[in-house]
């Protein structure tokens, strides 16, 4: 528990710091680390209670690679949600 507890607030940490510096590759490299670090497979997250998504690393960067992308605002909203709310959760297969 106090691992899963860790890197869910390590993740809050860069969620963090990208909603300062919208800098996507920094916040894609930063998580990737953390999941090779931690092991145990592939991470997603889940934004907020209520969200139905399962959100990927890759998810993310195919997501954040530019403002055009269809679900980019939707995203970023979720982000905004979570570290409002601290609704994240972090899960993995």
């Amino acid at each position: 528990m106090a691992r899963a507890t860790a890197y869910k607030e390590a993740v809050t940490a860069l969620l963090q710091e990208f909603q300062q510096t919208h800098e996507a590759q920094e916040l894609i490299d930063g998580l990737r680390q953390l999941e090779e670090a931690a092991g145990e497979g592939e991470r997603w997250l889940r934004f907020f209670e209520g969200d139905t998504g399962a959100t990927s690393i890759g998810d993310l960067e195919h997501h954040l690679a530019a403002p055009s992308q269809p679900n980019y605002r939707s995203v970023l909203e979720s982000m905004d949600i979570s570290l409002e709310q601290g609704g994240l959760q972090v899960r993995f297969s």
